[in-house]
């Protein structure tokens, strides 16, 4: 959003001396240009990056939609936004503290806090306690499913039942053991015939 010419430059005839000087310093613009390349910003967002920290120092911003108007002009993040103006307070805004406290009536320096923003990971660490697996009643082949009902309590232990195959060897060849199960295979065309 910008704001009419006439406003601009009646906020610029009261502004103090030395938030005119931070307007147009060659350290102003440089810092800038060296943020916008820090972040990969277009030549384009760099100069919104600037109008807006224009508006901030001449008093249309007000400090706490300055971050949501850098992330709407520039297209950062939230992290990156916490980040630009972390930097811009440290280097062009902390000298001039108390005439920007002045300017924006503040009377603590709501512009030097950052948000913390929240993780932009979708995941969230949190410890997780699993959930008791309950006993399931086991088979074998020596209980029928009605003597296997007997419910167990958590201190007794569940022991699965032996289980013994027998396997063919290397040498063995694995054949059909009926001549319907034989025929569906030598019918089936997607299936090799054993050999």
């Amino acid at each position: 959003m910008s704001y009419p010419r006439t406003e601009i430059e009646k906020r610029y005839e009261n502004l103090p001396e030395s938030l005119k000087e931070l307007l147009f310093a060659d350290e102003t613009t440089e810092h800038i240009e060296a943020l916008g390349q820090k972040y990969n910003l277009l030549l384009d967002k760099t100069g919104a990056l600037s109008e807006e920290v224009g508006y901030f120092v001449l008093g249309l911003t007000h400090p706490k939609n300055f971050r949501g108007r850098i992330i709407s002009a520039t297209g950062v993040s939230d992290i990156q936004a916490n980040e630009i103006i972390e930097d811009l307070n440290n280097s062009l805004f902390r000298p001039l503290r108390n005439e920007l406290m002045a300017l924006h009536g503040e009377g603590d320096a709501a512009f030097i806090t950052t948000v913390t923003p929240k993780p932009e990971s979708a995941f969230s660490y949190q410890s997780i306690k699993p959930k008791p697996i309950p006993s399931a009643p086991v088979f074998s082949s020596t209980t029928s499913p009605a003597q296997s009902q007997q419910t167990t309590t958590p201190s007794q232990s569940v022991q699965s039942p032996q289980v013994t195959e027998t396997r063919p060897s290397a040498t063995e060849k694995l054949v059909p053991s009926s001549p319907q199960t034989q025929s569906t295979i030598i019918n089936d065309p997607y299936r090799e015939i054993p050999t």
